[in-house]
């Protein structure tokens, strides 16, 4: 992810302002507010994404400014609509200084059992998925100075996040996009030594909140990719590996980093 893409993220910031108390912003952007933002490192990139995931409650109330979509139409982003059975899905795509950017709106497939899609807002669909209120119900704010103005933005604490990606990407369609969960994951608990303790102990603070049976489909997903046989979960970690990540790693060194850090992990968290 380059500093050029990032300024991209203050663009998106920019224009939904008045929307930002009602998002929780989820994938790979989470990750970059994680390392630059919560934990200070400037100089850590997570992967490269143009894809905005815009995690939002049951309803998004309009503001006063106008509806989103409106927004999104004076701001070039059009709506791509896919047609299912029950209802719409869809994301917005347009360019932002030049970049080609996606964004999507996702909810709590609890708010809207049994469809495809729920209408938060008049003309925004956000998809519906397992687990995602555990992203909602865990959020922390984080202050960004965006061109000498505080706006404030709002992203799942990283126990939360690294829950939620471990109970989802056995649902994902896409192995790249399962592939891309299990890197997130693994780059935030090979970070920092010191942050290892905090975030074993908030997944299962995290986890404590919901029926056991998800921590235990957590632990099972976890062991299923890194600790059975044949291991996938590491091939498809370091498939995910940014040409300037981890230098210090040869290919063989990686993966068994790879192996080493989810086996400590998943060891910590049963104990």
């Amino acid at each position: 992810m380059s500093v050029d893409l990032k300024q991209n993220l203050f663009e998106v910031i920019k224009m939904l302002e008045e929307y930002l108390p009602h998002i929780v912003l989820g994938g790979g952007w989470a990750s970059l507010i994680y390392y630059q933002y919560l934990w200070g490192d400037k100089n850590k990139f997570p992967i490269q994404t143009y894809d905005f995931d815009f995690i939002v409650g049951k309803q998004i109330p309009v503001s006063g400014q106008g509806k989103l979509i409106d927004k999104f139409l004076l701001w070039g982003m059009k709506p791509i609509y896919t047609p299912l059975t029950n209802s719409p899905v869809g994301h917005f795509e347009g360019e932002i200084e030049g970049t080609l950017l996606s964004i999507e709106f996702l909810t709590y497939a609890g708010y809207g059992r049994n469809k495809e899609s729920i209408e938060v807002q008049p003309g925004i669909w956000a998809q519906t998925l397992e687990y995602l209120n555990i992203n909602i119900e865990n959020k922390i704010p984080i202050i960004l100075d965006i061109e000498g103005k505080n706006l404030t933005i709002w992203i799942p604490q990283p126990a939360a996040f690294i829950f939620n990606k471990g109970l989802v990407f056995t649902k994902r369609i896409e192995d790249t996009k399962k592939a891309k969960d299990l890197y997130y994951i693994f780059d935030i608990l090979a970070y920092r030594d010191r942050h290892k303790r905090e975030l074993i102990n908030g997944v299962k603070e995290v986890a404590a909140q919901y029926p056991s049976k998800w921590f235990n489909t957590f632990k099972d997903n976890l062991n299923k990719y890194f600790i059975e046989e044949p291991k996938n979960g590491i091939n498809m970690v370091f498939s995910q590996k940014p040409t300037n990540a981890f230098k210090d790693f040869n290919d063989d060194q990686l993966k068994n980093n790879i192996q080493y850090v989810f086996n400590t992990f998943i060891k910590e968290i049963e104990s």
